[in-house]
């Protein structure tokens, strides 16, 4: 996969948590096929396996998604994500 075309994906995320019009739910599916679209490229798999630990033990969508969003959560993957 190109790194472009994740970034762009990841920024498709962001640009859904900021529009009123989207849902949480619909948010946090975008999560879940990017990082299942990704995961066998991205070197952050402790950050992945965080999020689908935390997704797998029934933790609140409002805070998987915001954790993912917010610059203070997840920042190897970030970091990874953001490397073009």
């Amino acid at each position: 996969m190109d790194n472009l075309e994740r970034l762009n994906e990841y920024n498709n995320i962001i640009n859904a948590w900021n529009n009123d019009d989207i849902l949480i739910s619909d948010i946090y599916y975008m999560i879940v096929y990017f990082l299942e679209k990704y995961q066998d490229t991205l070197k952050a798999i402790n950050d992945v396996n965080n999020i689908f630990t935390r997704m797998n033990n029934g933790e609140s969508m409002n805070d998987i998604v915001e954790d993912f969003v917010c610059d203070n959560y997840y920042i190897v993957l970030k970091t990874e994500i953001k490397k073009i």
